[in-house]
């Protein structure tokens, strides 16, 4: 396989999870740089108008100044399929602590 380029950036977006009180809406962003994948997470709650093009921004804008995880690229496979798993892995374990609050 050849190296992958880097700056391709990944996107996902969740239907309202955890907590159906808050509804809140999460999108992450993966982004290959230099053999890794950095992984940034941006949150909506129910007050906020979702919307994917703001939720994009944030999130790659995360992965890339402070990324919440990094993964090492796969030797072979599937750079999507790659991203999803470890996407919805971390997304399963409710490990939001990468996600900035913030106050209006």
């Amino acid at each position: 396989m050849t190296e992958p380029t880097t700056g391709k950036t990944f996107f996902l977006h969740t239907k309202p999870i955890t907590d159906p009180k808050t509804q809140a809406r999460y999108t992450v962003a993966g982004v290959v740089y230099d053999g890794h994948m950095l992984f940034g997470v941006a949150r909506c709650s129910n007050k906020d108008l979702f919307t994917k093009e703001r939720g994009r921004k944030v999130a790659e804008g995360r992965a890339l100044r402070k990324p919440c995880f990094h993964k090492v690229l796969p030797a072979d496979g599937n750079l999507g399929t790659f991203f999803v798993e470890n996407a919805l892995e971390h997304l399963s374990k409710e490990n939001f602590k990468c996600v900035v609050k913030t106050k209006k």
